[in-house]
């Protein structure tokens, strides 16, 4: 008989340890877009709502491509049916997503449990649509371009923009240099005096740079 009694004990206590790991539900209260780009910032806001008293570590974890990265972390303290919000966010830059990119998550965790949020992408790439005012010009004429660079995830960009020909007949590079402001392109561009009777592309390259002069979306 005792011994029947002490595994039903041992039963219960089982049952309590495992049940304290489910001690609070983490929620997500505004989903991410489906696209960002280096520079952009990921606003994660979540709800921490438990059944039991919970004191712990939450924090929330960037993951890409299998590699985990840390960007906040804050200890939480709440009493049975409370619940606290915590408005948290993502710079993107690469001192602290580490160069990664690609498709990701958010992963917001409190102890052992944790919520993932939908999946995005962390894109480097910059959108042209731009035109040429004319077709046909003469050598030392000037020309206007013009049009708008987006982000992929279609916020404006502001960078720095280089114009140049293409062509068989083309005796001399000619490039041009300018910048993009809210999204604008804008350029006049100088044809050479000497420049050969033919067909030319217009080829336009656009570029961002952060804060410490390294190249991120292009």
């Amino acid at each position: 008989m005792k011994r029947g009694i002490k595994i039903g004990i041992n039963a219960l206590i089982l049952t309590i340890l495992l049940s304290s790991f489910i001690s609070a539900d983490i929620i997500f209260t505004q989903q991410v877009k489906p696209v960002y780009n280096l520079g952009d910032i990921i606003y994660v806001p979540v709800t921490i709502k438990t059944l039991t008293d919970v004191s712990g570590i939450f924090q929330m974890d960037l993951i890409c491509n299998g590699t985990l990265i840390n960007f906040y972390k804050n200890g939480v303290k709440l009493l049975a049916g409370n619940e606290k919000s915590m408005d948290s966010s993502l710079v993107l830059i690469n001192s602290i997503i580490q160069g990664n990119n690609g498709i990701c998550k958010v992963k917001a965790s409190l102890d052992e449990g944790y919520q993932l949020s939908d999946e995005f992408k962390i894109s480097t790439s910059l959108n042209i649509n731009g035109a040429i005012e004319g077709t046909e010009f003469n050598a030392g004429e000037n020309f206007w371009i013009n049009g708008e660079i987006k982000r992929e995830s279609g916020e404006n960009s502001n960078g720095f923009i280089s114009v140049s020909l293409i062509g068989q007949d083309l005796t001399q590079n000619v490039t041009q240099f300018g910048t993009v402001n809210n999204g604008m392109l804008y350029m006049n561009f100088s044809l050479p005096n000497n420049l050969r009777a033919g067909t030319y592309l217009v080829e336009v390259n656009a570029h961002e740079k952060d804060s410490e002069g390294i190249i991120t979306n292009i």
